[in-house]
């Protein structure tokens, strides 16, 4: 499977493992939210990805977060479904490379 490559200030390398850890654990909060019908964490927890994903060099990150901020407050469980998807996709295989 190949990879996508995210090139990333070298400034930031002790701080992106963690940061890449909590999107997947926000993956599961949204998914469980999801499941128990809950737009306002799921809305919540969009615009804190939205907000941060480009300030660490993950431009798709803060997309997707304003892509599910939106869908949720419309109540779009399918969007929100689809880009959780691409998320999860997205986190699993980026490689970064620090500049």
């Amino acid at each position: 499977m190949k990879k996508l490559v995210i090139r990333v200030d070298l400034e930031l390398e002790d701080l992106i493992p963690e940061y890449l850890e909590s999107r997947r654990k926000d993956i599961v909060l949204f998914r469980d939210a999801m499941n128990r019908n809950d737009f306002v964490t799921v809305t919540q927890l969009a615009h804190n990805i939205k907000g941060s994903g480009g300030g660490y060099g993950f431009d798709l990150i803060s997309k997707l977060g304003g892509d599910i901020e939106h869908a949720s407050s419309e109540k779009d469980a399918t969007s929100i479904q689809k880009s959780l998807t691409d998320l999860d996709y997205y986190l699993n295989h980026i490689e970064v490379v620090y500049k």
